[in-house]
């Protein structure tokens, strides 16, 4: 259920309008962001609870060597790709905020950050972007489809990438 989805419901279940309903949920919304940038724990008593926790990069491991294996590594070694970083990559990346609730979240001010992540790899020329998390395939694909960009750019998971060069 995306955000616009909770407001429909809301508008049918409580009889109010799309207005009332939108400022609920932003309202909603806005106070879960603030706790979580606050570095509390938000919970929603017999559903769930959020909190934010830092994860390092995503890599795996070669079981024969036991060396470890990043997404950029695996990237180098798939034949007929070049990889091309964005301006800000790696200690210096920019997250599209997914994980941390930017998925069901508008940006109040500026540019939506998937959009601006976007701007950034698309500068870069690619025609393709790869990613090994699941949260960024969703926000990347959302922004190429709202700026109607699927003839120029394709969102990939890692694994459709490799599977596409081991099927040939």
């Amino acid at each position: 259920m995306n955000k616009l989805e909770v407001i429909q419901a809301l508008c049918e279940q409580n009889g109010i309008s799309k207005l009332e309903a939108t400022k609920i949920v932003s309202i909603f919304i806005e106070q879960m962001a603030a706790a979580l940038k606050g570095g509390d724990r938000v919970e929603i008593r017999g559903l769930c609870s959020f909190y934010v926790k830092d994860y390092p990069g995503y890599a795996g491991r070669n079981p024969k060597t036991g060396e470890r294996v990043t997404p950029r590594d695996i990237i180098r070694n798939i034949p007929g790709v070049n990889l091309v970083e964005a301006e800000r990559q790696k200690r210096t990346s920019f997250c599209c905020g997914a994980g941390g609730g930017h998925m069901w979240m508008k940006e109040s001010a500026g540019q939506e950050i998937n959009a601006e992540r976007l701007d950034e790899l698309y500068k870069t020329g690619a025609k393709t972007v790869a990613t090994a998390c699941p949260y960024c395939m969703i926000m990347l694909d959302d922004a190429v489809k709202e700026k109607e960009l699927e003839e120029e750019i394709k969102v990939v998971d890692l694994a459709q990438m490799m599977l596409t060069s081991i099927e040939g």
